[in-house]
């Protein structure tokens, strides 16, 4: 499957440009973007669709008409932001710009390259969604040139990102983190390791260290699914220098996992990691046979003095 990667526009001023209008007539040299191509009519509004990343698939866009007044481009993308009291949340921002757009207009009437007769890389790509309005309010989607190995053209992408953009409206879409998440730094989802992967693991005693211990650790407790293997965030902290010593020493001085039996299945289990990195990840079952699952897929026992620490 091809990897895809969204070809992004980076962060965009959000100021007032001038209000020059702008003729299409640059020189479109020859080649598969035009003539025979129909300019693409669409609203002068960002659609829904742009929520996934850009364009939907087989919106190409087409020529702007030779000879219309473009007086100010619309952009549409998707972003991440926190909102107070609600969580971190996918939002579609429409950005507008009032020219000038020559350096844009000039960048898409360039030609498609020659379609490569060599390798290229394995990778799609997302089109940015923005629209050219002319003089009458009517708005194109316009076609991106492409390279040889039929991604857009940096030209385009480049001249785009040049311009100045101010906010018009900014619309929450589709919840990324719970507020819960956004406070404790834990996903608000999980896969439940234990249920994945405990049973392919071996019991071991107090042999696997963690390399370059973290000053400090971020615990992140979860609530597994009864139906799946998906968890549910419950709670989350950081523990301090002190507790983050202690409790290290602790969980890898575990002992073996005991034997456990189908029914002391865990409800609940907890997501160990340092505070500052990811990866290295330690897994400890908060009821049931309260087990350690350690990052080499051994299983230790959670210890008296560590389900304490846990509980804070």
């Amino acid at each position: 499957m091809l990897r895809k990667a969204i070809i992004g526009l980076g962060a965009l001023a959000l100021l007032t440009g001038c209000a020059s209008a702008v003729k299409t007539d640059v020189d479109r040299p020859g080649g598969t973007s035009a003539p025979t191509r129909q300019p693409v009519r669409v609203a002068t509004t960002c659609p829904s669709s742009v929520s996934n990343g850009g364009r939907a698939d087989g919106q190409l866009g087409g020529p702007v008409p030779p000879g219309a007044t473009i007086s100010w481009v619309l952009n549409c993308r998707s972003t991440q932001q926190a909102i107070s009291g609600k969580g971190v949340w996918q939002v579609l921002l429409s950005e507008r710009s009032d020219g000038p757009a020559e350096d844009l207009l000039r960048a898409l009437a360039q030609p498609d390259q020659p379609p490569s007769t060599g390798a290229c890389p394995a990778i799609g790509a997302v089109l940015p969604y923005f629209v050219l309005v002319d003089s009458n309010g009517v708005g194109y989607l316009p076609r991106m040139p492409l390279t040889a190995c039929g991604l857009p053209q940096e030209g385009a992408q480049q001249a785009l990102h040049a311009m100045t953009w101010r906010l018009m409206s900014s619309v929450p879409v589709r919840q990324m983190e719970t507020p819960l998440a956004a406070q404790t730094g834990c996903s608000s989802v999980y896969k439940d390791v234990f249920r994945l992967e405990a049973g392919s693991a071996s019991p071991a005693g107090p042999a696997f260290p963690w390399p370059s211990p973290p000053p400090t650790v971020r615990i992140c407790e979860y609530a597994s699914q009864p139906d799946g293997y998906e968890a549910n965030l419950l709670n989350g902290r950081v523990l301090n220098v002190a507790q983050t010593r202690a409790f290290l020493n602790e969980l890898l001085g575990s002992a073996a996992g005991a034997t456990c039996s189908p029914e002391r299945t865990h409800t609940q289990f907890a997501v160990v990691s340092a505070e500052q990195s990811t990866g290295n990840e330690w897994y400890i079952e908060l009821d049931g046979c309260r087990r350690v699952l350690r990052p080499n897929q051994t299983l230790g026992q959670a210890s008296p003095s560590l389900r304490r620490l846990l509980a804070g």
